[in-house]
């Protein structure tokens, strides 16, 4: 068996913007450190501004348009397939950066038999 090789991952600054086609999201890793320490996670950037007459356009709880563009996560709800919430960095919560996402090499498990 061959040893899994992790993705090399190329960190980009938390003050540039990554490229999302218009109208759609892309899944990123991100940092963000906060008091309990840095913690590395899968988010979305969304480049999905209210614009009238697209179909990608979203509609919120209230049956209004919305714009969004920025990080956020998807999560499930009852109403919607897809329902994405902003990634609420708050003031004790710091973005490090983010790079593009290459899920890891799996290998498969082995036992270890005594």
């Amino acid at each position: 068996m061959t040893t899994p090789r992790p993705p090399i991952v190329k960190w980009n600054a938390p003050d540039t913007v990554p490229e999302v086609e218009l109208g759609t999201e892309k899944q990123f890793w991100i940092a963000v450190e906060t008091k309990h320490g840095i913690t590395v996670f899968e988010a979305l950037y969304q480049n999905r501004p209210s614009v009238e007459g697209e179909d990608w356009t979203l509609i919120g709880e209230d049956g209004e348009y919305i714009s969004s563009v920025g990080w956020v996560q998807n999560q499930a709800h009852y109403e919607f397939a897809d329902f994405y919430v902003p990634l609420g960095l708050c003031e004790n919560c710091k973005l490090l950066g983010w790079a593009e996402y290459e899920a890891p090499e799996f290998t498969g498990v082995t036992a270890n038999v005594a």
